[in-house]
């Protein structure tokens, strides 16, 4: 799809409230590119798991007791029942509560009861399907097609400028996941809109220096890096006293990233934060946060500070969806510069979404 250049608006309002726009979301964009499902810290042992939904496809991750990360279709092979539900550890491997089908860490089926009920039974051919699995900088990623590129090739320079940030070294310290009544996609739109900084964080980023951001396109990604202002007279909200060792001067500074198409990761010389903008419905969304930083770090005041930032993003873009299916409804004009990343996304976005 080619489309002009410029900044300007490129999809219409029902992206922001149809039922068909999230389906072909689902199958078109999530299940066709690369989605991080979890991080290697929620598999430290053989047996551990996490599950997750990616588009529509329940998904099961887990490390083998060869010590192998994997990925599975998270369903027995008889009946389809889900296999396992939230995070654990099962290091004997899985057995499904329906008929007790038993399946090894590896995926494949170790035993069925009642054996000879199956005749012609191959159990080489009734394993676990598995769902490619790679991991970048101790976070895991999924690829439900199995078509894309390798992640590190998808990743691009953006795995080079934020993997300077050594996420293993961390420990998680803060988790919040908040329900909003708005698309994702505004919520994406917001992070990479540049001319809010001004407005609506006056009070929370006030302290920066926004006209003198860096911000940088990193082919299908994202990365932005702020500074204090000279004459910032308080200490950096986003500094919570425990530093991250070993990372470049220039690193430290407030980041702002985005892995498309719905991966924020704050970072800076203090925490590194992923984020995850999840569709729960056309017009709803949740937005899960997870924050690493050194041991000892305070957690509680990460989350605080966090937490004033994104209820002003929820507000305004929870203020747009309300307006989203007036007649009247119509995005005027973007800033040339500090919007122009809301283009891009969007032409990213109709590089795999297709509408009717």
């Amino acid at each position: 799809m080619t489309i002009a250049p410029g900044t300007r608006y490129l999809l219409t309002p029902d992206a922001y409230f149809s039922a068909d726009w999230l389906e072909r979301e689902h199958s078109e964009l999530f299940e066709q590119t690369w989605i991080r499902v979890g991080v290697e810290h929620d598999l430290t042992h053989a047996g551990d798991y996490v599950t997750d939904t990616v588009g529509h496809t329940p998904v099961l991750v887990v490390r083998g007791n060869d010590g192998k990360i994997r990925a599975f279709h998270n369903f027995c092979r008889h009946r389809g029942v889900t296999l396992a539900e939230d995070a654990g550890s099962c290091p004997k491997g899985f057995v499904c509560p329906y008929h007790r089908w038993n399946y090894g860490t590896d995926g494949a089926l170790q035993s069925v009861p009642q054996k000879q009920q199956y005749p012609r039974f191959d159990f080489a051919d009734n394993g676990l399907i598995p769902i490619r699995c790679e991991t970048w900088n101790s976070m895991v990623f999924v690829n439900i097609s199995g078509d894309a590129e390798r992640l590190i090739d998808w990743l691009g320079p953006f795995a080079e400028v934020v993997g300077r940030f050594d996420l293993s070294s961390l420990v998680e310290v803060n988790t919040m996941a908040h329900d909003i009544e708005a698309n994702w996609k505004l919520y994406i739109e917001n992070h990479v809109d540049w001319l809010h900084l001004w407005y609506l964080h006056s009070e929370t980023l006030g302290h920066y220096d926004h006209a003198m951001g860096e911000r940088t396109e990193l082919g299908h990604h994202w990365a932005s890096w702020e500074s204090l202002t000279e004459d910032a007279t308080t200490p950096a909200t986003h500094e919570p006293g425990m530093s991250i060792p070993d990372i470049p001067d220039g690193d430290r500074r407030n980041g702002a990233h985005l892995i498309f198409p719905n991966m924020p990761v704050f970072a800076n010389g203090y925490f590194m934060t992923l984020l995850r903008a999840v569709p729960t419905s056309p017009v709803s969304s949740r937005i899960e946060l997870r924050t690493f930083a050194p041991a000892g770090a305070d957690g509680d005041q990460i989350g605080e500070v966090l937490n004033r930032v994104m209820v002003e993003d929820y507000a305004a873009v929870q203020g747009i969806q309300k307006c989203v299916r007036s007649r009247a409804f119509a995005v005027g004009h973007l800033a040339s510069d500090y919007e122009h990343e809301i283009t891009r996304f969007q032409q990213m976005l109709l590089e795999h979404v297709r509408p009717d």
